[in-house]
C-alpha cells in the first residue's frame, strides 16, 4: 500500500468548489488531458500508479488539507459532473472513500511533515509521500473532526457553580477529561504545550470552585 497526497486547488478562484464535487462523487479530481495541460502525461501517469486500497491526503494549497481517503477505483477519465468557471471539467479522476473535516487542517501545525513536503507540491498535482506523514495528517484530521470544544462549552454551561453540585458531578474525573484528553495530548505531542494546557484545565476543575454571591 502506497500514500499519496493529492493537490485539489480550491485556493483559486476557478476551482473553489472543487473539493465539494470531489466530497459528493467520492473522487480524486484533475484537470490533465492530453495535448490541453502542460505536464498531463506526467501527471496521468502518476495517477495511474495509484492503486486500490492506497491511501490519499486532499492537500486543498496553502498549508491546508480538507481530509484523508482510502482509494476505492483506479485512475479514469470521466469529463462528466463539474466544469470550472474556465470550462474545464476535472476529469481526469480516481475513486476515494473521503474522511473529511468541516475546516481544513494547517499541516504546519504538524513538525516536520512541511519540512518533508517542501516546494515540491508546486510542481505537479500528484505526490507519494511518506507513511509516518501520511499517520500524524491523518490523526490531525480525527482530532478535528472530534473537536470537543463545543461540548465543553456546553457542559461548562450546563454545570452549577455550588460545592455540592460539583462534587456529586465530579465534572472533571466524569464529564470533562473524557472529552478533552483526546484534543490535549494530540496538542501535547503537536505543539508541545498541550500536556500543560491539559494541567491548567484539570487544576481549574479539581480546585475548589467559588461561593456564588447572593
Amino acid at each position: 500500500m502506497k500514500h499519496w497526497l493529492w493537490i485539489i486547488p480550491i485556493d483559486r478562484e476557478a476551482t473553489q468548489d472543487l473539493w465539494d464535487f470531489c466530497l459528493k462523487e467520492g473522487v480524486a479530481a484533475m484537470q490533465y488531458e492530453v495535448g490541453v495541460q502542460k505536464k498531463a502525461e506526467h501527471n496521468r501517469a502518476l495517477a495511474q500508479q495509484i492503486a486500490v486500497g492506497d491511501q490519499v491526503v486532499a492537500y486543498l494549497n496553502q498549508n491546508r488539507v480538507g481530509g484523508v481517503g482510502t482509494v476505492t477505483r483506479p485512475f479514469f477519465d470521466d469529463p462528466t459532473g463539474y466544469q470550472s468557471s474556465y470550462g474545464y471539467p476535472y476529469g481526469q479522476r480516481i475513486g476515494v472513500d473521503w474522511l473529511a473535516t468541516e475546516a481544513p487542517v494547517d499541516i504546519r501545525m504538524l513538525p516536520g511533515v512541511t519540512d518533508k513536503l517542501g516546494a515540491t507540491l508546486h510542481f505537479q498535482t500528484i505526490h507519494e509521500i511518506d507513511k509516518e506523514s501520511f499517520d500524524r495528517i491523518t490523526e490531525a484530521v480525527q482530532i478535528t473532526r472530534e473537536n470537543p470544544l463545543p461540548k465543553i462549552a456546553d457542559l461548562l454551561e450546563s454545570i452549577p457553580l455550588d460545592d455540592v453540585a460539583c462534587r456529586e458531578a465530579e465534572p472533571w474525573a466524569k464529564q470533562i477529561e473524557p472529552i478533552t484528553r483526546p484534543f490535549l495530548e494530540y496538542l501535547g505531542r503537536t505543539i508541545k504545550i498541550g500536556m500543560l494546557l491539559r494541567q491548567d484545565i484539570e487544576l481549574v476543575f479539581k480546585t475548589k470552585p467559588r461561593q456564588v454571591k447572593k
